[in-house]
């Protein structure tokens, strides 16, 4: 940070005995973080996100027992995340994206003693995870339970498999995994996760079947699980997910026919699952998803006719259907495309 501000920092530390605030946001700030913020043991709230601060994360913070809020997002850190900080069990809301920190993710950031988390952001580091996967220091005793309802680990080098333990994260919301390298399948204790409203894997190197579990998370929004090696059919049990707006499962190695229960997800608005190898024909109830903006069915193995019913929607900016093995005419009345 600027030399007369982290002087300042240093040289009056006492006199901020009773600091519960410090937002440097948004500024100029250079150099390292003050370890002698460590000091000002009043402290709940810490926000100097969109600086250029660079250096290690002070080990000393994280005997700062009241702080709550700490945000250093959008600057240049690097180094690892100090062990110590998964032992603030104050603390609320964890930023540290868009940095440079690399070495392996906490096991603690998991564990109970960070029970009261419930927004973790770290996108966009460069963090790797321990062979055992992610989420592994739960134990699964009910009576400890997570608030943590924000999870972005998206854009790092994380190279582990999701545990089932990912299941005891019930408060989840919001989950973003993607643009890693994480292997493995997706454990079916997802379907615990009933609060979850945005669930991104794409980008990654997951196997296996999509867990028929996953009809039990109702609230979704958005479901990415795009450019994995993903396999088997796509499970009816999607149908179930009737807030769903994008579900988005291109570039994958799925089989089998387009359940005809997608039929029942009326708010969709993208349905993308290009680049698989899906057979068999496009059944017409696709006619009922009348806020559909983006239809991709492109590059698989679909075959018969284009059903009159795809004239009904009507919404639709992007429809995609090339490189199958469709035959016959188009329905009359799709010149609604070029409106």
């Amino acid at each position: 940070m600027h030399a007369h501000v982290q002087m300042y920092l240093k040289k009056n530390v006492r006199d901020l005995a009773y600091l519960r605030k410090l937002e440097l946001s948004n500024n100029y700030l250079h150099s390292g973080l003050p370890i002698e913020m460590s000091k000002c043991l009043k402290l709940e709230h810490m926000h100097m996100s969109f600086n250029s601060l660079s250096g290690t994360l002070p080990r000393e913070w994280a005997n700062l027992p009241n702080l709550n809020y700490f945000d250093v997002g959008r600057n240049q850190l690097s180094g690892e995340i100090p062990e110590e900080y998964t032992l603030m069990s104050n603390l609320q809301s964890l930023l540290l994206n868009s940095n440079k920190l690399s070495g392996t993710l906490p096991k603690g950031l998991f564990g109970e003693a960070m029970s009261n988390l419930i927004v973790l952001d770290l996108h966009s580091n460069e963090l790797t995870c321990d062979s055992g996967g992610l989420f592994v220091n739960r134990t699964g005793n009910s009576n400890s339970s997570s608030w943590l309802t924000v999870l972005d680990l998206s854009y790092n080098k994380l190279n582990c498999s999701i545990s089932n333990a990912i299941g005891e994260f019930t408060s989840l919301e919001f989950l973003d995994l993607s643009y890693n390298r994480i292997i493995g399948s997706i454990p079916n204790t997802i379907g615990r996760i009933t609060d979850l409203e945005y669930f991104e894997l794409n980008n990654n190197q997951i196997q296996g079947s999509i867990p028929v579990e996953i009809g039990r998370l109702s609230r979704l929004l958005s479901l990415d699980f795009s450019n994995n090696q993903l396999s088997g059919s796509i499970p009816a049990q999607i149908g179930q997910l009737l807030s769903l707006a994008f579900l988005i499962l291109n570039s994958n190695q799925l089989d089998g026919t387009l359940p005809v229960e997608i039929s029942h997800l009326m708010w969709l608005e993208s349905l993308i699952v290009s680049q698989n190898q899906l057979s068999g024909t496009l059944p017409p109830q696709i006619g009922l998803l009348t806020k559909l903006i983006t239809l991709d069915l492109s590059h698989n193995f679909l075959s018969g006719t284009i059903p009159d019913a795809a004239t009904q929607l009507t919404k639709l900016m992007s429809f995609d259907v090339s490189h199958n093995r469709f035959t016959g005419t188009l329905p009359q009345h799709l010149e609604f495309l070029q409106q």
